[in-house]
């Protein structure tokens, strides 16, 4: 299923100009096909965020509209819009740095929203975590820890991500990995 949220470069005419626009330099991928086609050049352009993806999408998802959330940076100010609304954050801070750790909090601030709209939090834990990497498939067995302990369940670490792994082989898109997870492991 595609996502709700999607990334736009308008002023990219096609992937690759994205890639460099978002990247500020040409991307440079791994190119290991024998390890893994994900790391191809191929493959990375296969992710389209140029102004070409609004169609795209639009036919794909058979959308009537979609709200187009848009940022700008101009004078030191974030400039964030939706239908009409707009609110100005003001970051006279000249360092780069700065800047993108105040955008990053801004965006996970949104994505939170998002996923509190969908329903997707359970005990204020957000239960929507695709464990794609190490990074997240600890997120997930915390998460799933937490949960469990309030239900006065007690299951170790080890015992968790294997029942996640388990779970993974048959986790449709519509179903939350973290809630398929204590719900086996609850019963």
């Amino acid at each position: 299923p595609s996502s709700w949220c999607y990334v736009l470069i308008p002023e990219a005419e096609n992937a690759k100009q994205a890639w460099q626009k978002l990247l500020a330099r040409k991307p440079r991928a791994l190119e290991w096909p024998r390890v893994d086609s994900r790391t191809t050049d191929q493959y990375l352009h296969g992710f389209d965020f140029s102004r070409n993806i609004l169609d795209s999408r639009q036919d794909r998802l058979g959308l009537k509209r979609q709200h187009l959330f848009q940022i700008d940076y101009k004078n030191n100010q974030f400039l964030f819009s939706l239908a009409g609304e707009e609110l100005v954050i003001d970051l006279s801070s000249p360092r780069a740095l700065f800047l993108h750790t105040a955008l990053k909090m801004l965006m996970n601030a949104h994505s939170t929203l998002l996923m509190g709209r969908m329903n997707r939090f359970e005990s204020n834990i957000m239960t929507w975590v695709r464990p794609s990497n190490g990074k997240l498939i600890d997120r997930a067995t915390r998460y799933i820890q937490i949960l469990l302990k309030e239900k006065a369940v007690e299951k170790t670490y080890l015992e968790i991500v294997h029942c996640l792994f388990d779970e993974l082989e048959s986790l449709q898109p519509h179903q939350s990995i973290v809630m398929k997870v204590v719900k086996r492991l609850e019963s």
